[in-house]
């Protein structure tokens, strides 16, 4: 029940507006208001958002990184307490911004954007808390100067480049095939590896889908670059098959949230003739790394869809790699722009493997087909 009501004062340079009083825990507003802008304003916005007519929190906004005669939407977060020591996120609220004669064109993707900010965020966070409501104003501020901005951070504030411990289960394995046949009992176990550490889980006995529930913990120097490197293998005598490999990136975790992946294993990884080899599901968490914000899986998946169908059709040695590239059209255009359309999905692929048994006159004739696109599901 809310006793009192929600209002949003806004204020750029000398203008300021207030929306009308709302008694809703997650108030709507849709008010409009206008403001004069110039390019040569280094104050920026102040977002401040009131209950009962005091400050409950507030932003710091820059309008620096905002487009020409285009619409923009920017969800961003809230800090109660801002400017103290005990401030910290408190909600989010939701602007709209257009101009017709005011931005600017050099910008960089939301998904570049996005990054970014967790970085920041994560950054003052540990270092610099009462400046947690600046954050997008600096975002504005250093656009196209992204490693000016981290540099700033370290001298300003004391900042270490920032690590992440990670704690990583290995759930299960299933589905695993061998040179394109399934295989029916198994001895597999799987590896994990970053850039530092290795580490194996126990060897499971005549399997084809097993069960491990092993975690394990990782320091990652550099979570917004590195991954993670997960093998699944045959145990034999001699040597170890390699059932199939898949790169996973932590770059698109939610902080302090589990997340569940299952990844597509790939047989020959970094070749032409890359083949799907099983699938292995894993559950991440990092408390101190990640999107301070709910990650949209479902916008994830479509993304890792998409990759899975242009690595089959034009570079099946990259497959192994649809878990290490977080969401970016920047990526997409340049692979468009590198090998052409996306495919479309509804296409079959049939590639003929031979004849057999066409003797003469012989009037039957086998002929085996394999269903390229299909096999890699």
């Amino acid at each position: 029940v809310v006793t009192g009501g929600y209002s949003v004062y806004v204020r750029l340079g000398k203008e300021q507006q207030q929306t009308e009083t709302v008694a809703s825990s997650d108030p709507i507003f849709n008010a409009n208001f206008s403001f004069s802008a110039s390019k040569k304003d280094d104050e920026g916005m102040e977002i401040i958002v009131l209950f009962m007519g005091k400050e409950y929190s507030r932003c710091h906004l820059s309008i620096k990184n905002l487009p020409p005669s285009a619409v923009k939407r920017r969800t961003v977060n809230l800090v109660a307490n801002a400017g103290k020591k005990s401030a910290k996120l408190d909600g989010t609220i939701t602007l709209e911004f257009f101009s017709e004669n005011y931005g600017f064109n050099s910008l960089p993707s939301e998904e570049d954007e996005a990054s970014l900010r967790d970085r920041v965020s994560l950054q003052l966070s540990k270092y610099a808390p009462k400046d947690l409501h600046r954050v997008e104003y600096m975002l504005g501020e250093f656009v196209g100067a992204e490693d000016a901005l981290m540099t700033k951070l370290i001298a300003d504030y004391n900042c270490l480049p920032g690590d992440a411990r990670l704690a990583l289960t290995v759930k299960e394995i299933r589905g695993l095939t061998r040179n394109g046949k399934s295989v029916e009992r198994g001895n597999p176990f799987v590896k994990v590896k970053t850039h530092m550490e290795k580490v194996s889980t126990r060897t499971l006995s005549q399997v084809r889908d097993g069960y491990f529930d092993e975690t394990f913990t990782f320091t990652m120097a550099t979570p917004e670059k590195d991954y993670l490197q997960v093998s699944v293998f045959n145990s034999e005598l001699g040597s170890d098959y390699l059932y199939g490999e898949a790169l996973i990136s932590i770059e698109n975790l939610q902080r302090g949230t589990p997340r569940t992946i299952t990844a597509m294993i790939v047989q020959r990884p970094g070749t032409k003739s890359a083949s799907f080899g099983g699938y292995v599901t894993l559950v991440l968490r990092s408390d101190d790394f990640g999107s301070f914000n709910p990650v949209d899986i479902n916008a994830d998946s479509v993304w890792r869809q998409q990759l899975k169908n242009f690595f089959v059709r034009y570079c099946p040695e990259r497959l192994h790699r649809i878990q290490a590239i977080p969401p970016n059209r920047a990526y997409m255009a340049k692979l468009i722009k590198e090998y052409g359309p996306p495919p479309n999905t509804d296409e079959v692929h049939v590639t003929v493997m031979e004849v057999r048994d066409a003797v003469g006159q012989k009037e039957s004739a086998t002929v085996l087909l394999q269903f390229g696109i299909d096999t890699m599901s």
